[in-house]
C-alpha cells in the first residue's frame, strides 16, 4: 500500500461516503413519510366508509321496519275475499233491480201509448 494520498483526499473521500448515506437516509426518510401519509389517508378513507355503512344500515332497518309494519297492517288473502264476496252480492242486487227497472220502463211504456192513442177513454 503506498501512502501517497494526503488527507485533503481522505476529507473530501469521507464527505462524499458521507454524503451518499445521508442522501440515502433522507431518501428512506422521506418514502416512509410518503407511506405513512399513504396510510393514514387509507385509515380516514375506510372509518369515513364505515360511518356512512353504519348510515345506510340504520336507515335501511329504518325503512324495513317501516315496510314490515305496513305489512302486518295490509289485508289478507281473507280480506280481499271477503271484499269480493261483497261486491259480488251487490253486483247480484244491482242486476236484479236492472231487471226490474226494465220491466218498469216498458210498463210504463205500454201505459203511454195506451193514452196516446186515447183508448183509455
Amino acid at each position: 500500500m503506498n501512502d501517497n494520498y494526503t488527507p485533503q483526499f481522505w476529507i473530501s473521500a469521507s464527505t462524499l461516503v458521507w454524503n451518499i448515506l445521508l442522501g440515502a437516509y433522507v431518501w428512506f426518510v422521506s418514502r416512509e413519510k410518503a407511506t405513512r401519509a399513504e396510510i393514514k389517508a387509507v385509515r380516514d378513507d375506510v372509518q369515513g366508509l364505515k360511518g356512512r355503512q353504519a348510515e345506510n344500515c340504520s336507515l335501511h332497518l329504518a325503512r324495513t321496519t317501516t315496510l314490515e309494519e305496513r305489512a302486518k297492517n295490509a289485508p289478507t288473502h281473507a280480506d280481499i275475499g271477503q271484499v269480493h264476496d261483497r261486491i259480488t252480492k251487490v253486483s247480484g242486487g244491482v242486476d236484479e233491480l236492472k231487471g226490474m227497472l226494465r220491466g218498469v220502463t216498458s210498463n210504463v211504456n205500454l201505459l203511454v201509448e195506451h193514452h196516446l192513442r186515447g183508448e183509455g177513454k
